[in-house]
């Protein structure tokens, strides 16, 4: 709680195992700061609206609320999932960025609290867009020793249990990297009450369900502690480590990652394109050399936007290239919108037939007698490399002897790659065994 009321810290990673408290504490802080300032808007939010309304807004508010606040000081609205609070105005929105409806509502408020829960659920995007809104202005209700108005902070807060290091959240918060760029984050400066600019960066509070054995049985622990290692640091210890169960397991960024470089222009360039508006949009750009070795040297990865200005960005970007495909996903209204606009598209082959298509990717990322992956990807695509270490299988499945897809996750640049790949796999020519003709070679000089 200290640390929250700090004049200088207003955005916040709260990171942990298990069970350690932490959306509790966050939960008090919340209902404490709208009590105190009237007039305040608060956002909770997740990436479901039925997981934020079933975890936070049913059990973690409620309880607390009917705990320690007496029941005439705030009204809970369940059809909205909102509470507010007659004495003062203040108000705490619960809801989830599943629903673009919901999301342009968020879109329509100002804040001057935004809490993310569980936000390894959601993506870089989807929060740089509630940053945004985090315009609202309150002032404490007593001045300073002046007589001024002590204008309340704006606060991001966030928690999380933690993945791998390659995550999102670990680049930002605790790397001060930008996942989208991969480039060091701009230095932060706010002017606090001292009138002062100063250099803001995030801070992060780091807790284990050790932390909390108050609250948890010994027996519930001890199933920790024997939990598979990278479980267990990360579900009792609150570590971030190594991804466990990862889709692409083969993918080594010693062998499947590269420095840009310029691509010839006798080289075959194409483009994959998987819609979102929630989720994320990717475009990548793919080039093909004359021994069938695909690089990935671009994307455009963005949620939130229409498809139309996606098209004028992939536009852009694309100018003074020669694409000889633009493979997508089989929506065929998004494929209109998109040849509406001037960029021509196929559809990848048999979209929905992940499992195998996974399998093809996989043997594009073989490593070949000649010492060169089949697939390699520029280090600027950075939402793409993340995705390689994010895209999870379902906890206990077999992937080598099931069907079974993995979990519907991080695999929006992933999906990209699936439809390039089993595009030309299934094309007249071989995309990884390099049988390429003369003509070929003469015909494809598609340079910048």
């Amino acid at each position: 709680m200290q640390m929250m009321m700090h004049p200088l810290v207003s955005r916040l990673l709260f990171y942990g195992g298990a069970r350690c408290g932490k959306t509790v504490d966050i939960v008090r802080f919340l209902v404490n700061c709208a009590l105190e300032f009237a007039g305040l808007k608060i956002l909770v939010v997740r990436k479901e609206l039925t997981a934020a309304r079933a975890s936070v807004f049913n059990q973690t508010f409620r309880e607390y609320l009917g705990d320690y606040v007496p029941a005439t000081d705030y009204e809970i609205y369940d059809s909205d999932t909102e509470i507010w609070f007659p004495g003062n105005g203040s108000v705490i929105y619960v809801d989830g960025l599943d629903d673009k409806e919901r999301v342009e509502k968020i879109r329509g408020r100002e804040y001057g609290i935004i809490y993310v829960n569980e936000a390894t659920d959601t993506n870089y995007e989807a929060v740089a867009v509630l940053i945004d809104r985090l315009a609202q202005v309150v002032y404490y209700s007593k001045p300073d020793a002046n007589g001024k108005k002590i204008r309340f902070k704006q606060m991001l807060l966030m928690d999380c249990n933690p993945k791998h290091p390659r995550h999102w959240i670990y680049q930002w918060c605790m790397q001060h990297i930008d996942p989208s760029t991969g480039k060091a984050v701009p230095e932060d400066y706010v002017e606090p009450v001292s009138g002062e600019y100063v250099n803001l960066r995030f801070h992060s509070l780091h807790w284990t369900p050790l932390d909390n054995m108050a609250n948890l049985s010994a027996a519930y622990v001890e199933t920790l502690k024997n939990l598979p290692d990278v479980k267990r640091r990360r579900l009792l210890l609150g570590q971030w480590c190594s991804n466990e169960g990862a889709v692409y397991e083969e993918f080594d960024e010693q062998f499947h990652v590269c420095d840009p470089f310029f691509i010839p222009n006798t080289w075959t360039l194409y483009r994959a394109i998987d819609f979102g508006y929630t989720n994320p949009f990717c475009c990548l750009w793919i080039a093909r050399d004359h021994d069938g070795h695909l690089y990935i040297f671009d994307e455009h990865y963005k949620a939130q936007m229409l498809v139309e200005d996606h098209a004028e960005i992939i536009k852009a970007k694309s100018d003074g290239m020669r694409i000889e495909a633009t493979v997508t996903d089989w929506e065929a209204e998004q494929r209109a919108n998109l040849e509406d606009k001037g960029i021509a598209v196929s559809p990848a082959p048999d979209c929905k037939m992940i499992r195998d298509g996974i399998d093809q990717v996989k043997s594009a990322l073989k490593v070949r007698p000649d010492g060169k992956a089949g697939l390699t990807v520029f280090r600027n695509c950075n939402n793409l490399v993340n995705e390689f270490y994010s895209y999870e299988e379902k906890p206990g499945s077999d992937a080598k002897n099931s069907d079974e897809n993995p979990i519907d996750k991080h695999n929006h640049a992933l999906g990209c790659v699936r439809y390039i790949v089993t595009y030309l796999s299934a094309d007249r020519t071989s995309a990884f065994t390099g049988i390429r003709t003369d003509k070929e070679r003469e015909e494809s000089t598609y340079g910048f």
